[in-house]
């Protein structure tokens, strides 16, 4: 027996006489009463599992039965008289060993139980409550069981406010391939999840209820989210049936699964069910070039439209749009190379610097594109260049255009910071 059981026995042997009655945990007190002890067999952070043996149910049920349900410590306690606890367990199915299984919830102000298929009821009145009057003539004040209703539910939802945990992309990125793999502590990896997301521009609220999905996308699309951990990539079991209802449930858009890596039959399951699968490699590089270069939000709604596996050639669009950002750059210093102080009409520009980046190997410029950054680079905070009409001059040398673009983007970080 344990120690907390052996705690709980002697509480109740400094008020009554307790004899053993059937096994361990059976025991008949001089009140007529009969006391049941069971602790959980395995526990998690506020759950508790207990295996309620239906011998006992059926021979005592009716001889002023009490169950005691011992959570983790004698000092939480849930008596349930056996008529209360035999109505709720009607109609469910005995698991091995001729067994019932429950499972208690602890959450912030109440103790729930809950019953597969039958939902979860709010036994609070009933913690360290070591009465065995028979039900039967009981006080009407004491609290009936009863599911804890939807208003309840959501006060407490509205009342748990996840700490936001502020990481470099170095760390999201290092945290990301490590949580991934932590089977023994998913939650760890659904809070690195979502911070990657809103790192991402992504609304989203971390669900993660034993039955309900991850995450969930709100902004600027809706998603479900489901994060799977493995100790040993790839992912090779996947319930889909159980996400399609998610999707169904909440009425979203997409549905997607993150993960280190993913079995082929995940890959061909995911598929056909229009489940995207994003491996921890690809967040972790869209977290790198959203450092970079800002990865408009509409993109991700590509991503999570997926049928399947994220593929490389998906980022396709994004890798190829942080490249023309990277040669608008290097055109902007060619044009200031073709430019003098003496104004200058577009054509004649555009002929100075085709002569200069074909003496380079270098593509041409088209003359759209050319106007266009001449424009740019003409008003604050760059202002390299001067427009007069339809006329082209450049203000600086070289190497001051060069600082002026550098000294531009920390200009702009520091209006941004000062706007809030």
């Amino acid at each position: 027996m344990s120690s907390e059981k052996q705690k709980v026995l002697d509480k109740l042997r400094s008020a009554y006489e307790v004899v053993r009655e059937w096994g361990q945990n059976l025991h008949k007190l001089n009140c007529n009463a009969f006391a049941y002890i069971i602790e959980s067999r395995k526990q998690q952070k506020g759950q508790f599992w207990f295996g309620l043996d239906k011998r006992i149910l059926d021979r005592y049920g009716n001889r002023n039965l009490h169950i005691l349900f011992v959570c983790g410590s004698a000092d939480k306690v849930i008596t349930l008289p056996s008529p209360i606890l035999q109505s709720l367990l009607s109609d469910l199915e005995v698991a091995a060993g001729n067994r019932y299984h429950v499972h208690i919830f602890e959450r912030q102000d109440r103790f729930e139980l809950a019953l597969a298929g039958k939902g979860h009821f709010d036994v609070t009145p009933y913690m360290n409550l070591f009465d065995f009057t028979p039900t039967l003539f009981r006080s009407k004040t004491i609290a009936q069981i009863k599911p804890p209703s939807r208003m309840e539910k959501e006060k407490d939802e509205s009342e748990k406010v996840e700490q936001p945990v502020e990481m470099t992309i170095e760390e999201l990125v290092k945290r990301l391939a490590e949580d991934a793999r932590a089977s023994d502590e998913p939650e760890k990896f659904e809070t690195t999840l979502k911070s990657c997301l809103e790192t991402l521009g992504l609304k989203c609220e971390r669900r993660g209820k034993a039955g309900d999905t991850d995450l969930l996308i709100t902004e600027p699309f809706s998603a479900i989210v489901d994060a799977k951990t493995t100790a040993k990539p790839p992912l090779a079991k996947v319930n889909f049936d159980r996400i399609i209802e998610h999707k169904e449930i909440y009425g979203v858009e997409f549905a997607a699964i993150v993960a280190a890596s993913f079995s082929p039959a995940i890959c061909r399951g995911a598929k056909r069910n229009c489940v995207a699968l994003i491996e921890v490699h690809t967040l972790q590089h869209l977290l790198k070039l959203n450092a970079i270069y800002p990865i408009p939000t509409y993109f991700f709604g590509k991503v999570f439209a997926v049928h399947g596996l994220v593929e490389r050639q998906y980022l396709a669009e994004i890798e190829a749009e942080l490249e023309e950002a990277k040669s608008n750059i290097v055109a902007v210093l060619e044009i200031a190379k073709a430019l003098d102080n003496r104004p200058r009409e577009l054509a004649e520009i555009s002929g100075r610097l085709e002569v200069i980046l074909e003496r380079n190997n270098k593509p041409p410029l088209p003359r759209e594109k050319l106007a266009l950054l001449l424009n740019v680079f003409s008003t604050p905070p760059f202002a390299i260049f001067h427009r007069s009409g339809n006329l082209y001059s450049r203000l600086l040398s070289l190497e001051q255009a060069i600082k002026r673009i550098q000294s531009a983007a920390t200009f702009m970080i520091e209006a941004i910071q000062q706007s809030g």
